[in-house]
């Protein structure tokens, strides 16, 4: 599986985090810049996007990256978007073929999203190499909200952006 939406609830801090996903399965021919996609789920763009249906922050960012292809050394930069703008961002360089992870904090607070909100995932590589990304975006929920779904129901309203399945918030 290339990418998914998973979602946990920590009991001892009451806020809500959300695991959102993406890869190019393809891989990525470097200089461009381009969005991935969740598994099985059509491509990010600047206006499509998983759909927020509470309000929180985006609170960390990991890249995975297998470059198959190597150039010239450069950077890889792994983003997240709020309604088609980059907010947070995590680079690794890249000096050869392998494997290459990297990942970025932050507190909460810091970039915000609202109820309503597209958040998009993209990638670019340097300008001669060819690799495989996966990204993880962590998101923290706002603490006080309560969240009523069906057993599905939450992650079909994110991933296919239908408020009316997630009833009751």
């Amino acid at each position: 599986m290339s990418g998914s939406l998973l979602h946990t609830v920590d009991a001892h801090t009451d806020f809500y985090r959300m695991l959102l996903c993406a890869s190019h399965q393809d891989g990525q021919t470097g200089g461009s810049s381009v969005y991935l996609r969740p598994a099985g789920r059509p491509t990010y763009t600047s206006t499509f996007g998983t759909k927020m249906v509470q309000s929180g922050s985006i609170v960390g960012i990991a890249l995975c990256a297998e470059c198959t292809i190597f150039g010239t050394d450069g950077d890889v930069i792994a983003r997240v978007e709020i309604n088609g703008s980059s907010v947070f961002t995590v680079t690794k360089g890249i000096t050869g073929t392998g494997k290459f992870t990297a990942v970025a904090t932050q507190a909460a607070g810091i970039d915000v999203f609202s109820s309503g909100d597209l958040l998009e995932i993209g990638w670019q590589s340097a300008a001669t190499n060819t690799c495989l990304p996966l990204v993880v975006v962590e998101l923290e929920f706002d603490k006080g909200k309560v969240i009523k779904m069906g057993e599905t129901g939450f992650e079909r309203a994110a991933l296919f952006q239908d408020e009316s399945v997630v009833s009751g918030f």
